[in-house]
């Protein structure tokens, strides 16, 4: 496998993947209404010159309105790997790239949703130690994830 780097990627570039991954779901009418960079962090994964994946972090990502703060997690979004790159820790390296930002942005936690038929993406990312779900949106289930410097793998 190809030394797979992965680097912050600005919204004003986004449309540049359309070349490189076009059956990205971000080139479905989703680039018109994307984040201000404020909120997301859009980070890319390259094997040499050759975008490979991706993924965003909605830092205003999921509100827990039940516990006492109502406080907002980041969000894990829209990761993505390109057919020939994958189960080779592309995706891997994506979510402890996140996680890295998720500390040094101060946040102990982080989620994502997926929907309870995608088996393939919850192995993975019981693999990566995301929590059995607890809450459902929309008939999505959403996975946690405790980060710190202590179990942290980057």
């Amino acid at each position: 496998m190809q030394a797979v780097t992965i680097k912050k990627f600005h919204i004003k570039d986004i449309r540049l993947l359309d070349n490189i991954m076009p059956e990205s779901y971000l080139f479905e009418g989703v680039t018109k209404e994307m984040r201000p960079e404020s909120d997301t962090t859009y980070l890319m994964a390259y094997a040499g010159k050759k975008c490979v994946g991706h993924v965003s972090i909605y830092w205003e990502g999921i509100r827990y309105p039940k516990n006492n703060q109502n406080k907002a997690y980041p969000e894990l979004v829209g990761i993505k790997v390109d057919k020939a790159f994958r189960r080779q820790g592309v995706g891997t390296k994506l979510v402890r790239e996140v996680e890295k930002h998720c500390i040094e942005n101060g946040f102990s936690k982080y989620c994502l949703v997926v929907s309870p038929s995608n088996k393939i993406a919850r192995q993975f990312y019981k693999k990566l130690g995301f929590s059995e779900p607890k809450n459902k949106t929309k008939g999505n289930l959403i996975l946690e994830k405790e980060v710190n410097l202590k179990n942290a793998s980057f």
